[in-house]
């Protein structure tokens, strides 16, 4: 999927190692939860401008770092999902987003003991 923001745009993909962990009862695959996840980044415009902010600058910059790691801990209802957060990982990249893990979690990860 393409994320713009402007005249700015990044792809939202998918890791080939990517993982799905569920602490409630989900009845849905992997592929419908990234599929999820990945509409809810183009959808937000908090997390689509900061992400391809970032893709862009890494674009330019001349550092060595290729890949920025990020965590969002979003509530699951806003992108559909069962359970109350959802926590995602992945990286920035010259390419775009990369999202490596979703975890689904019954209440927020801070009071959960597992």
């Amino acid at each position: 999927m393409k994320m713009t923001n402007g005249s700015i745009s990044c792809e939202v993909s998918v890791a080939s190692d990517d993982v799905f962990v569920s602490y409630v009862p989900c009845s849905y695959g992997k592929n419908t939860v990234f599929y999820a996840v990945r509409r809810f980044f183009v959808r937000c415009g908090k997390i689509r401008r900061e992400c391809t902010c970032e893709s862009r600058r890494l674009r330019f910059s001349r550092g060595r770092q290729k890949k920025i790691p990020f965590s969002y801990l979003i509530p699951a209802v806003l992108m559909e999902l069962p359970g109350e957060w959802a926590r995602v990982t992945g990286t920035v990249s010259t390419e775009g987003v990369e999202l490596r893990k979703v975890e689904l979690f019954p209440n927020h990860p801070c009071l959960t003991l597992l």
